[in-house]
Formats: C-alpha cells, sequence, structure tokens
C-alpha cells in the first residue's frame, strides 16, 4: 500500500483557524487504489481519520481474499 496523493481543502475560510479541514488522500497496491477523507478541526486528526478509514478497506480488502470491497459500500467514520 503507498500513498499516491494528499490534498488539504478548508472548509468555511471565514472561520479563521477554528475553520474545518478537510484530507482527501489517495492510495494504490499492486491492484487496486482508493480514496479515503477525514474531516476536522485540526489538520492531523483529520489525515488520521483519512489514513485509519484508508488501512481499515485495505484490511477488509485482503480478508476478504483480495477483492475490492463494492462502491456501493460506505466504511468512513469520518466524514
Amino acid at each position: 500500500m503507498r500513498l499516491i496523493d494528499y490534498k488539504v481543502r478548508v472548509l468555511g475560510g471565514k472561520g479563521g483557524t477554528e475553520s474545518k479541514v478537510r484530507v482527501l488522500v489517495e492510495w494504490s497496491d499492486s491492484s487496486t487504489s482508493w480514496s479515503t477523507v477525514g474531516v476536522s478541526d485540526n489538520v492531523i486528526d483529520a489525515s488520521w481519520h483519512a489514513l485509519a478509514d484508508a488501512l481499515r478497506l485495505e484490511l477488509i480488502r485482503l480478508r476478504d481474499g483480495g477483492a475490492a470491497p463494492a462502491k456501493t459500500q460506505d466504511f468512513s467514520w469520518a466524514v
């Protein structure tokens, strides 16, 4: 599993340091790629949520014999 892209967006920029941030992270392994999202008031916390979701999805995929989860399933708890 490797990191492909990491993007941070400030949501509602009028809040200054109180603004929420959204972290979008794209991952890939030898057979597939996927994106995860984290949202928080803290960029490190939002990044952690995106990382945890990516690892969770990869573990689910490995547990299921390499099959990617269906696109209609939502494993994200960070949004």
